[in-house]
């Protein structure tokens, strides 16, 4: 499988920050967060997971799978595999990667600060214009 372009992990990262937001506001809990690996929501091999706390209320928002040695593989594999292929990209087009990861963050800095904030306990202005 090809690696993931920015846009897509970034929309990833997006759509778990919104479902994260209305979740929070509504005092329920997110479905168990799975690695994000080689462009696939991955299963833990490790069966084990951790739980993720709102800062503000210390309320349990979801459960993450805790990656096992499997995963950290296949994850280095994936990124090793990502890296011939940048490297062997022209400076060019990974400018025009770059300006492009550079909107879509610029396009999400509310959805991110506010994901941000949800999950470090982060003021929303500081992490709007510092951390984003």
């Amino acid at each position: 499988m090809s690696n993931p372009s920015f846009t897509t992990v970034v929309d990833a990262i997006g759509w778990h920050s919104v479902r994260l937001m209305r979740l929070v506001a509504a005092d329920s809990s997110l479905d168990t967060v799975r690695s994000y690996i080689d462009g696939a929501y991955v299963d833990a091999t490790s069966g084990e997971t951790f739980a993720c706390h709102y800062p503000a209320t210390n309320r349990v928002v979801c459960d993450v799978e805790q990656a096992g040695a499997a995963e950290i593989d296949a994850a280095i594999t994936s990124a090793q595999r990502g890296f011939a292929e940048w490297s062997a990209t022209p400076a060019i087009d990974r400018a025009r990667v770059l300006m492009r990861a550079v909107a879509s963050i610029r396009d999400r800095t509310d959805e991110l600060a506010a994901l941000d904030t949800l999950a470090t306990g982060t003021p929303i202005a500081e992490a709007t214009t510092e951390d984003i």
